[in-house]
């Protein structure tokens, strides 16, 4: 009497349909993980633009050049507080080129007394001598807003909108990618392309900041690589797991 006994291998088959699905599942959703890299180095990159912004040295070893102050002197002059310094000194010196040349008989406006409300005139020496006082406290203001600029500016920072630009708002990256910026300069690169992923900063006038101020290094720290490899692999883990999960029902 004879018995046969034929052993298979079961094990080999779940090895074999496990490794096939993870490879088509990997396949399938490798844009996941390139956007999650993208993330990751993104995250550094903002970092390195507020060390640098600050006048700092970033991972990279890049340090930013300052400003000159007639670049700092344009961004206060944009702003509104210079502005309306700036026009009512125009006004101002309306008034007196009226006063001196243009017939125009200055009056002041009666605050107490029996005349209280009316308005008298002011002799002409007296209303420039007050306005040119007035002038040179609004040029003293301007010039107090330059200062205090020169003090403590940050450099690629002046309404904010570039560094803002690369935001990714990390609870909906995609919803926030896909936005454009308000003034319609362009908001971020983001763009993920299977397993390639583009980073960089959109707006119209970033390429000109990135040629004297480099915004992304040429190459990445090891410290940023080493994230951007470790959150790969935790992704991959995830993927790993969810197969294997789906196997087991």
């Amino acid at each position: 009497m004879q018995l046969k006994w034929k052993t298979s291998f079961p094990v080999v088959t779940e090895v074999r349909l496990f490794a096939k699905q993870l490879a088509e599942t990997l396949r399938a959703r490798i844009s996941e993980g390139a956007m999650a890299v993208g993330v990751s180095v993104l995250a550094h990159v903002q970092k390195d633009y507020e060390t640098k912004s600050r006048h700092g040295t970033g991972e990279d070893g890049v340090q930013w050049m300052d400003l000159s102050e007639k670049t700092l002197e344009a961004r206060v002059r944009r702003r509104s507080p210079a502005q309306k310094i700036v026009e009512e000194r125009k006004q101002i010196a309306q008034e007196i080129r009226g006063i001196l040349h243009g017939g125009l008989t200055p009056t002041r406006k009666v605050t107490r007394g029996k005349n209280k409300g009316q308005r008298v005139a002011v002799p002409k020496e007296v209303a420039v001598a007050e306005r040119r006082k007035r002038r040179e406290t609004l040029s003293k203001q301007l010039n107090n807003l330059l200062l205090k600029e020169l003090s403590s500016y940050q450099i690629g920072v002046d309404q904010g909108l570039q560094r803002s630009s690369a935001a990714p708002g990390f609870d909906d990256p995609k919803k926030i990618w896909e936005l454009n910026a308000s003034d319609a300069d362009g908001g971020n690169i983001f763009v993920v392309d299977g397993g390639t992923v583009t980073l960089g900063y959109g707006r119209s006038y970033s390429a000109a900041f990135d040629a004297d101020r480099p915004i992304f290094p040429d190459q990445l720290p090891a410290g940023w690589r080493e994230d951007a490899e470790k959150t790969l692999h935790d992704w991959t883990d995830e993927v790993v797991s969810e197969v294997m999960g789906g196997l087991g029902r």
